[in-house]
């Protein structure tokens, strides 16, 4: 049993050195800004983080993302709009990420 407890804490502390999760409440891994996310193994952002995947990848399994902060408050006024994997043109990238929504492409739908 001990042997068991000494392996789980040297793999957990590689872990933490290796890997840029940020939070290990209740067993599941979630990654702080700027780290991957979702992908084959799920991992899920932190508290107020976007999972941000690529362009044009609706609907596909197992892709990975990065975390993004997206403001708790109101958007800043983009320029450029965002055509969203619902097929609704979002006014920005603010506005689809407070949505939920994954990006299909920049522009208009």
């Amino acid at each position: 049993m001990q042997r068991y407890i000494a392996l789980t804490i040297a793999l957990l502390a590689c872990l933490a050195t290796s890997i840029p999760f940020t939070n290990y409440t209740s067993h599941v891994l979630a990654a702080g800004e700027g780290a991957a996310c979702d992908g084959p193994a799920g991992v899920a952002c932190d508290s107020g983080l976007w999972c941000e995947h690529p362009q044009n990848t609706c609907g596909a399994k197992d892709v990975a993302g990065k975390c993004v902060k997206v403001p708790a408050a109101g958007c800043p006024t983009e320029l450029v709009q965002s055509c969203g994997c619902d097929g609704k043109t979002y006014p920005g990238d603010c506005k689809r990420q407070k949505a939920g929504v994954q990006e299909m492409k920049d522009g208009p739908c």
